[in-house]
């Protein structure tokens, strides 16, 4: 059976690397596709074709944020000795 057996510092260290990965993930995102709508402005203003990879990346981002979220609310478990 398992057990919760974690200690609470290092359940903070997991919850602030799960915030990390977020806010790091979610920061490429914004910057890599501004860097895309820019190029995008620039070389081809006539077809925004940025908008595919954005909803692309974006749902991905969505889907991954929202797993990370969910498993910040639950313990790690560990097996039992």
């Amino acid at each position: 059976m398992e057990k919760i057996s974690a200690s609470p510092r290092k359940e903070q260290v997991r919850r602030m690397h799960i915030r990390n990965s977020i806010v790091i993930s979610i920061t490429t995102y914004v910057f890599v596709i501004g860097f895309l709508a820019l190029l995008n402005y620039f070389a081809t203003p006539g077809y925004w074709w940025v908008v595919w990879p954005a909803l692309g990346w974006g749902l991905g981002l969505a889907i991954s944020t929202v797993s990370r979220i969910l498993t910040l609310n639950t313990p790690e478990y560990e097996d039992g000795e």
